[in-house]
């Protein structure tokens, strides 16, 4: 499976659930130009979408047309907060269109209408979406009631930007699942060699499944606004197929790590005598000794059961060249 970082979403088939619920909708997407998608949407709430109100996603991928893989699900208590999160700007001009302030929650009961509204996927916040047929199921419930009030699937045709999806479909006949909160067991950790100015080393040790790391980092130059990343995930299958799931690429290494591991990063930096998400980390000598590797408080938690491989690099812009590099195998196995 592969993916990019900007989604290229075409609408192959909207549905909306029966509404069993007080909330009615109705709505449907015409396309224009062959590839620009409009849509036209009437919701009639009597009722606040508030904190009463929680969120599932479901994301699964389609193959054949026959066979339905589960990506991953991610599961909010507050539908309303949950939309600004995951789908950001694109339901902020949704919210526009239809009269209502984007992003504030909560939304008041009303009946709103958007027309002929322009489907732009690319600003969506959450956007590693794998290539292919994928079916996302959004369905919205009243904690207090027990009873859904609002759910539609949506299947769509994410498409490479400059050449189209090709014989992806055949290594793509296996079980893939996720979950929120990830469950790493490091099964190796290499340091590539290093060819820049920064030295580095370190291992990992475990203890009653509990895992330990030991890392050494002598930088003489500040990690700034000049060192970008790149972070590529792969999945291994039966210990021999290497499949690439996506990759992430940032123009400042720093705010990156900030950005996707979050507090799992900040336990590290603290570790290492710094102040916990301050950009740029400046020149030092730094040791991390025997720090719990506490995977489930990484930010991007939406990651497929199975083995993984990491491989994380940070380069130079300027002089072009390499200055970090670390390629880590994982199990991510259910909670």
């Amino acid at each position: 499976v592969a993916a990019q970082l900007r989604t290229n979403f075409f609408i192959k088939n909207l549905t909306f659930c029966p509404s069993s619920g007080p909330v009615k909708y109705s709505g449907y997407v015409t396309t224009e130009n062959n590839r620009r998608q409009y849509m036209e949407l009437d919701i009639n709430s009597p009722i606040p979408l508030d904190e009463k109100i929680n969120a599932t996603f479901i994301i699964d991928s389609i193959i054949d047309q026959t066979v339905l893989v589960p990506l991953f699900e991610i599961h909010e208590k507050n539908f309303c907060k949950a939309m600004n999160k995951y789908v950001g700007e694109l339901w902020y001009a949704m919210q526009r269109a239809m009269q209502v302030p984007g992003g504030v929650c909560p939304i008041r009961a009303n009946h709103y209408h958007m027309h002929h509204h322009y489907l732009d996927f690319s600003r969506m916040t959450l956007q590693t979406f794998p290539f292919g047929t994928l079916r996302i199921t959004v369905h919205a419930k009243d904690k207090t009631r027990n009873q859904m009030i609002f759910c539609s699937i949506v299947v769509v045709e994410n498409m490479r930007f400059r050449t189209c999806l090709n014989g992806i479909y055949n290594i793509l006949i296996f079980k893939v699942t996720a979950q929120l909160r990830t469950n790493f067991f490091i099964k190796n950790l290499t340091f590539c060699p290093s060819p820049g100015p920064i030295k580095y080393s370190g291992y990992v040790t475990t203890e009653n499944t509990q895992q330990y790391i030991e890392l050494d980092v002598k930088s003489p130059i500040p990690l700034d606004e000049n060192i970008d990343a790149t972070v590529i995930i792969d999945m291994i299958v039966k210990n021999k197929t290497i499949i690439q799931m996506f990759e992430i690429h940032e123009t400042d290494f720093c705010k990156a790590m900030n950005k996707y591991l979050g507090e799992f990063w900040y336990d590290f930096e603290r570790a290492a005598q710094l102040p916990a998400g301050v950009c740029p980390i400046r020149a030092n000598h730094y040791h991390v000794h025997h720090h719990y590797l506490d995977f489930s408080k990484i930010a991007l938690q939406t990651f497929p059961f199975g083995t993984l491989r990491f491989t994380c690099h940070a380069k130079d812009k300027m002089k072009k060249q390499m200055v970090f590099c670390v390629i880590m195998v994982v199990e991510n196995t259910v909670n």
